[in-house]
């Protein structure tokens, strides 16, 4: 019998930091969760404050699907 194949999720949600340039994935910061809803709505939250770990700075940005 043929081993059964399994597809595997990846999620990011990716934006530019507006003060060093460097690509920063929001999902790994272990706080990104905190105060933000955990259904769909969240593809579509605008001006959230998140922060680039490269740089330090916190900045707003719009999430898009």
């Amino acid at each position: 019998m043929a081993e059964k194949l399994t597809a595997d999720w990846t999620l990011e949600l990716n934006v530019n930091c507006p003060h060093c340039n460097e690509e920063v994935d929001l999902l790994t910061e272990c706080d990104f969760w905190e105060d933000r809803p955990n259904d769909f709505s969240i593809l579509f939250l605008k001006d959230q404050e998140v922060y680039c770990p490269e740089c330090g700075e916190k900045f707003t940005c719009d999430f898009d699907h």
